[in-house]
C-alpha cells in the first residue's frame, strides 16, 4: 500500500508520488512470493484531480502504476482516505474482504515513514505481519521543511485517532 501524495499540472502523481509509487513497484517486483501482489489503493481527496477528469488520486495512481507495466487486475482500489488515517482504515476495511495474506508491505517517503508505521501498528496490531519502506523524497529546501513540520504535528494526533480507531 503506497500512501497518498499530490499530482501535477496533468493531474498525474507529482515527483513526490512518482517516488514512493516507484519504491512500491520495486518492492513488489522483488517479492519472492507465488500469489498475486495487490497493490491497494485508498486515496480520494477528488478535489486534487477532478479538473483532469480523474476521479481520486488512487485512481491517478492506478494510471501510473498501469503505465510502468503493473497489471490494472493486480490494484485495488477504495478512495475514500484523505489522511494517512483514514487511508489506514480504508485498507483495514478492504482485508475484511480479502481471504488471507502472507504480508502487509506500506510504502511511504522516509519523512513520512514514523506516522505510518505508528498508525500500521496501532490500527493493525504487532501480531499482523507488517513491513515498511520508504522511499527518497525529491522535496528540497522549504518544501521539506514544511513537510517535515507538518508530520511533526500530525503524528501525536494520528496515533491518537489510530488507538481510538482500533476500538471499532
Amino acid at each position: 500500500m503506497p500512501f497518498a501524495f499530490g499530482v501535477d499540472h496533468t493531474g498525474m502523481p507529482n515527483a513526490e508520488a512518482r517516488a514512493r509509487l516507484d519504491k512500491a513497484l520495486e518492492v513488489a517486483r522483488d517479492l519472492n512470493v507465488t500469489a498475486p501482489v495487490i497493490f491497494f489503493l485508498g486515496a480520494g481527496m477528488r478535489y486534487r484531480t477532478e479538473r483532469y477528469g480523474i476521479p481520486s488520486l488512487a485512481a491517478s495512481a492506478k494510471l501510473y502504476l498501469v503505465s510502468q507495466g503493473w497489471p490494472s487486475d493486480q490494484i485495488a482500489m477504495k478512495p475514500l482516505g484523505f489522511s494517512t488515517m483514514t487511508e489506514t482504515m480504508a485498507f483495514r476495511k478492504y482485508l475484511q474482504n480479502v481471504d488471507g495474506y502472507s504480508c502487509l508491505h506500506f510504502v511511504t517517503s522516509w519523512m513520512h515513514i514514523v506516522r505510518v508505521w505508528m498508525v500500521c501498528r496501532t490500527i493493525f496490531g504487532s501480531s499482523t505481519p507488517m513491513k515498511f519502506y520508504a522511499s527518497c523524497t525529491p522535496l528540497k529546501g522549504r518544501a521539506l521543511v514544511h513537510f517535515l513540520a507538518r508530520e511533526a504535528i500530525a503524528l501525536p494526533r494520528s496515533v491518537y485517532m489510530a488507538w481510538h480507531a482500533r476500538k471499532n
